[in-house]
């Protein structure tokens, strides 16, 4: 998984038409691997807030999930 996130990201160009002739569809790799990545930065700001301002935790998770 690790070299297929790594290709999409530095070399795309290259990648989607390898992709796409995959035997994953284009709709598997969006939901496994573009998704996940794009939620990494929600879970993280989660993260920060929830323990540098000590908000409350229920309008953390309301944020991050807002962000994503």
């Amino acid at each position: 998984m690790f070299e297929k996130v790594k290709s999409i990201l530095f070399n795309p160009k290259e990648t989607w038409p390898r992709i796409k002739d995959d035997e994953e569809g284009f709709g598997q790799v969006l939901t496994g691997y573009a998704i996940p990545l794009a939620a990494i930065p929600a879970f993280f700001g989660l993260l920060g807030y929830a323990i540098t301002f000590r908000i409350f935790f229920g309008f953390v998770l309301i944020w991050a999930i807002v962000l994503y």
